[in-house]
């Protein structure tokens, strides 16, 4: 049912219609005035520990737990609604549709009793689960810090966190995997909702974690030199990276009633990392080893040079395809003609 809140005619304001057979109503009494309904039992505890037993040894530890509320997305993504979206799939064999009359070929097969404006078949919607939790992470660490001579300090130590209830897309009335090479059935078919197109939905269905060892040796400011190694070792697991796409990252998954299928390194994991940066004061100028007198140790006095440098792994990457290019039908085998109805099919699948 096509909810949309205060009061009013449904369709006020809109330039279109959907299609009769798509159920609609009006009013707060049904879903509230809310996108998203209060969520109001998020405890945040943090905890930190220090301790020193000797003058060059430092022990630390910490956790927390901590919250955030995508609030840009669901405004944004609900608000796309009201310019009416469908899903319609033309053949990539026979033109369908043209540029004076695109939804000429709806028309013809839809019907908004009592409107003559633009007829919306199958339509598409955005949409955000109203009863989402807020999203959290838990963190934690531990390190250990030792002076190894003045102003020189090494420090290890691991780090971690886990992270639910994480928003991401869920493309409901996606057809339904088909069962196997003697499966006939239509995409219309194995869609639970066959009038309908998908429904991308914001939903709270993400779990991720991060794993990490770190080493770094730092060189406080002495004798005009200071430097700051690191090297990190981690991995980042989740079942997607971000509310909205991340380069590489895959925006809906590939069938939304598994999603423990796409569990996988994330899109921003950089399993090894080093870096290192330095910044060395010239011995130049007033007070300095060398040009420290007149004109020149105001030229040459105060200058300073300095390098980062960073050598990571790359990040992950997925395979994917955008159409049935290899002209493979439903049962993945290679046919002597494909025809438009197989083609359909599968680019129905992937959109």
């Amino acid at each position: 049912m096509l909810t949309r809140p205060g009061n009013g005619d449904f369709y006020q304001g809109l330039n279109f219609h959907f299609a009769d057979g798509q159920l609609t109503q009006s009013g707060d009494q049904f879903m509230g005035r809310g996108l998203v309904n209060n969520d109001n039992n998020n405890f945040a505890p943090r905890v930190g520990l220090s301790y020193s037993p000797t003058a060059r040894w430092t022990l630390r530890a910490g956790g927390g737990i901590f919250y955030v509320q995508d609030i840009g997305n669901p405004t944004f993504d609900m608000s796309r609604n009201l310019a009416g979206r469908d899903l319609y799939i033309p053949s990539i064999e026979t033109r369908t549709a043209s540029m004076s009359d695109p939804w000429a070929e709806e028309r013809a097969s839809a019907s908004c009793t009592g409107w003559s404006g633009a007829c919306l078949v199958a339509p598409q919607y955005l949409a955000v689960v109203q009863n989402n939790r807020t999203p959290y992470v838990i963190q934690w660490l531990f390190n250990i810090q030792r002076e190894i001579a003045p102003n020189l300090v090494l420090e290890t130590g691991y780090q971690g966190s886990q992270g639910h209830k994480l928003l991401r897309f869920v493309f409901y009335n996606q057809p339904i995997v088909k069962s196997g090479p003697t499966d006939t059935r239509t995409v219309a078919q194995r869609q639970p909702w066959p009038a309908y197109g998908r429904a991308m939905d914001e939903t709270g269905a993400d779990n991720a974690n991060y794993h990490a060892a770190s080493a770094k040796l730092t060189q406080r400011f002495s004798r005009g030199l200071t430097f700051l190694t690191a090297f990190t070792w981690s991995k980042s697991i989740d079942s997607g990276s971000a509310a909205r796409t991340n380069a590489g990252d895959n925006l809906q998954p590939v069938n939304s009633y598994d999603l423990r299928a796409e569990r996988g390194l994330s899109q921003f994991n950089v399993g090894r990392r080093f870096v290192a940066s330095a910044m060395y004061e010239l011995p130049f100028g007033a007070g300095k080893p060398f040009a420290n007198q007149g004109v020149a140790a105001r030229i040459a006095g105060g200058w300073q040079v300095g390098g980062i440098f960073t050598f990571a792994d790359g990040a992950p990457t997925s395979v994917s395809m955008i159409a049935d290019t290899a002209a493979l039908n439903a049962n993945g085998n290679r046919p002597d003609a494909v025809t438009s109805s197989a083609q359909d099919d599968s680019i129905s699948e992937l959109l």
